[in-house]
């Protein structure tokens, strides 16, 4: 089974990409758009500039995390 990973490719610079690590940490020029692709080789989806975007924390993905059900569990 392949490892899929999720790769970025800068729209404005020349041959300029990224890893998620990378991309998420913000290690490009947050005003360049940026395409997101799924696959190796697959489609291209143009996003807005990272300095757009709202940040958002992630909780509940590390090791060792414990998700437990709050009062909004649906």
């Amino acid at each position: 089974m392949p490892i899929i990973v999720i790769s970025w490719k800068c729209a404005e610079c020349n041959n300029y990409d990224l890893c998620s690590i990378c991309y998420h940490g913000d290690m490009h020029h947050l005003r360049n758009r940026l395409h997101r692709i799924l696959t190796p080789g697959g489609e291209k989806t143009l996003l807005e500039p990272q300095r757009k975007l709202k940040k958002i924390a992630v909780r509940g993905i590390f090791p060792g995390a414990r998700v437990v059900r709050g009062v909004d569990w649906q």
